[in-house]
């Protein structure tokens, strides 16, 4: 159904979000020189993306509500750009933002700098 179509593709915004939010945790360290991508560092990759992702889809699940009001409204929306407008699109950004700041800490220069690397890895596709 409609319906359903519609809210498959808000919890596909959603998991687009949780994707680009392990991208910019993986931005951030790199920008550190502490790359997440070696296998030996893979036990703390995990760690750090699930801490960051269970924030994220713990906050996302509080506001499910708002996904089944854009499914049931007049004005679905139609196609991925338009999600980020719907008050579930900006529930899912602000989650995955707050998710991101927990992760990566930016009390020194050079982690600031690290920061806004991986907030570019956060926007992109946004």
């Amino acid at each position: 159904s409609p319906g359903q179509q519609c809210y498959e593709k808000g919890v596909r915004h959603a998991e687009s979000s949780a994707w680009r939010l392990g991208q910019a945790i993986a931005a951030y360290h790199r920008e550190l020189g502490d790359s997440l991508d070696r296998p030996e560092a893979r036990n703390r990759r995990d760690n750090l993306r699930g801490k960051a992702t269970f924030q994220f889809w713990t906050q996302v699940e509080n506001h499910v509500h708002l996904l089944l009001a854009a499914v049931v409204g007049p004005d679905r929306p139609s196609d991925p750009a338009s999600w980020n407008q719907t008050d579930w699109g900006k529930a899912v950004r602000k989650s995955v933002r707050e998710a991101y700041e927990l992760a990566c800490p930016r009390q020194t220069a050079r982690q600031m700098q690290a920061f806004v690397k991986g907030l570019s890895a956060l926007a992109s596709n946004h």
